[in-house]
């Protein structure tokens, strides 16, 4: 049923577990930041398969390390066609080893072993690469050894190795914060330090980034008014940078101004109302707890640098890039939370659930994302078919923080996703009953969910009673219209006001194929086969893989007298495989009668 479509498109994962923006997707004042730094396309390095692949040339070697170079390569080729750049580098790596004179090869291998995090592969390829020609050494594998040359206290090494990069690169404030944070390291005086970043005129989108690492410099001077200021003067900025909010509430409650750290955090909170990377802190304020910010060195200095160069990456949309970053973040500070918990998002986002479940099992209680990384693990079971798990998981979640609306949402879509529709709907009963004040528009989602699983449990009075609440509410959702809409015409009960409905949502929404579908769906119904044919083929050009839809369309063609066209449809919804078995039955039925 279109309904059925609708539904399984939107309640699919109505809340994104945990799925806290605020690191990956880049707030709307850090775009203009993506945009300054997209001259730094020479730090870039550009995605597997866009990429123009290296070429072997072993014609200068014996048989033996020719065969090792195009194993290597073929090898590396295949792994990152399938996404699995931790196979990709060291095959990469591979061939390198028996071709050192290749640069593309070598150049490949070190990209993506520092993307897949493998620090010893990397530094490898980077003195091979800095042996071979240092002054075409990518920009990248002079970044790392700077981090090298810095972390292990060889700051004179670690200066002449930034310099030579940034010959090559555009001059950005991230270049000039590394600079200033060895030179501190070596000695040079905090104020010195602040004047040479004070001085420096960072491209607009980056300022939010000069007022957070002056706000660092001014704390390691003991000027905690004036590290507050410059916190505060990156958030007016972007009040959506976490690591801006996250930095100023901790240094509000070290200073003892617990309700001035609260009020911070809660001004996130109304941003992202279903964040749970704040939590930690929140958590630590209303308990009443004392800390003392610890002492900052330079591999916190370098660390937080390449997070929020990574930031920007993501911003622009280049993940090996933003990868790079993350972990060369991690190989300054092997605990530094956000990237942790950042680099688990890039795994879990490109399928590597095993990768992200270690990424985000490295957050610990005390860390600031950790709730967060404790839902991102619940849904990454559930992304990989242990549903079951995943239940458990959420279901310990909520035993243990039953405070925390955005986990009672997971375990109740999650039910609702195994068919355990009662549950869902008493899940959902809790976070409804629980609303504090008058409802509102961001409440409709709660009536939508529930009133969506009364519906498959077929209790269509408690159904239409949330699903009007929700509409109620949000009045301009193209969704709940449909949905409501296309189950009373499947009752046969307010025909004509569902069909309104589903009009305004096809109005509203044009381009949704699950809402195309439905007009076209109610046409057939009426017997208009003419006007339905239009709305069914738009709605498979839109949604060309929905089972039910071509379906649909097969069966207006076979009203039509279209039989051979009705055949494909049918044939093609038979190859995509209805969810419903009786959807199933029904076209077996169809292809052998017709």
């Amino acid at each position: 049923m279109s309904f059925n479509n609708t539904a399984n498109h939107v309640t699919k994962r109505i809340v994104q577990i945990g799925v806290t923006t605020a690191v990956l997707v880049v707030s709307p004042f850090m775009l203009a930041a993506c945009q300054t730094a997209s001259k730094s396309a020479a730090l870039e390095t550009p995605d597997p398969i866009i990429a123009e692949a290296p070429k072997p040339k072993p014609s200068n070697l014996n048989h033996e390390d020719a065969g090792k170079v195009f194993e290597g390569y073929l090898g590396a080729r295949l792994a990152e066609y399938r996404g699995d750049l931790d196979m990709a580098g060291k095959l990469y790596l591979r061939a390198m080893r028996a071709d050192t004179e290749n640069g593309a090869v070598r150049d490949r291998a070190f990209a993506l072993l520092l993307a897949s995090g493998d620090y010893q592969g990397a530094v490898e390829v980077a003195k091979a690469s800095l042996a071979q020609d240092k002054e075409k050494a990518l920009p990248l594998v002079l970044m790392l050894a700077t981090f090298d040359y810095a972390i292990t206290g060889k700051y004179d090494e670690a200066l002449q190795s930034l310099e030579a990069m940034r010959g090559n690169s555009p001059d950005l404030v991230q270049f000039e914060l590394i600079e200033d944070y060895i030179k501190l390291a070596q000695g040079m005086p905090v104020d010195d330090v602040i004047s040479s970043l004070e001085a420096f005129k960072p491209g607009a989108g980056l300022v939010v980034y000069k007022y957070y690492h002056l706000g660092r410099l001014y704390e390691r001077k003991g000027d905690m008014d004036k590290a507050i200021q410059m916190y505060r003067s990156g958030q007016m900025l972007d009040p959506s940078a976490l690591f801006i909010v996250s930095r100023l509430g901790l240094v509000l409650e070290a200073e003892g101004q617990a309700e001035a750290a609260k009020a911070v955090y809660n001004s996130f909170l109304a941003l992202h109302p279903n964040s749970l990377l704040i939590d930690t802190a929140l958590q630590r304020v209303k308990k009443g707890e004392t800390i003392t910010l610890d002492e900052q060195k330079i591999d916190d200095d370098l660390a937080e640098v390449m997070f929020g160069l990574a930031s920007i990456m993501m911003g622009q949309n280049i993940p090996l890039t933003a990868r790079q970053f993350l972990h060369l973040a991690l190989m300054a500070k092997p605990d530094h939370a956000l990237s942790v918990f950042t680099i688990g998002l890039v795994e879990e986002q490109s399928n590597n659930y095993e990768r992200a479940l270690s990424y985000y099992k490295r957050i610990k209680p005390d860390m600031l994302p950790y709730l967060a990384a404790q839902s991102r693990i619940g849904e990454t079971y559930y992304r990989m078919g242990e549903t079951e798990k995943s239940i458990k998981y959420f279901e310990d979640l909520v035993a243990q923080r039953p405070d925390v609306p955005t986990l009672k949402q997971a375990l109740a879509q999650n039910y609702f996703d195994e068919k355990q529709y009662q549950k869902a709907a008493d899940v959902y009963g809790t976070l409804i009953d629980s609303v504090e004040g008058p409802l509102d528009r961001q409440h409709s989602g709660l009536f939508f969910a529930r009133g969506a699983a009364y519906e498959r449990m077929k209790q269509y009075d408690k159904a239409t009673v949330d699903l009007s609440k929700a509409l109620e509410l949000d009045p301009q959702n193209a969704v709940i219209l449909n949905y409501l809409g296309y189950m009373w015409i499947d009752q046969g009960k307010n025909i004509e006001q569902g069909y309104d409905y589903i009009k305004q949502a096809v109005v509203l929404r044009p381009n949704d194929g699950a809402i195309v579908d439905s007009l076209g769906w109610v046409y057939y119904k009426r017997g208009k086969f003419d006007v339905a044919v239009r709305y069914l083929e738009k709605a498979v050009s839109l949604m060309p893989d929905d089972a039910t839809i071509n379906m649909h369309l097969g069966d207006v063609y076979h009203k039509l007298g279209r039989t051979n066209e009705a055949r494909v449809q049918w044939r093609r919804a038979l190859e995509i495989g209805p969810e419903n078995p009786a959807d199933l039955e029904r076209l077996q039925h169809l292809m052998t009668s017709n």
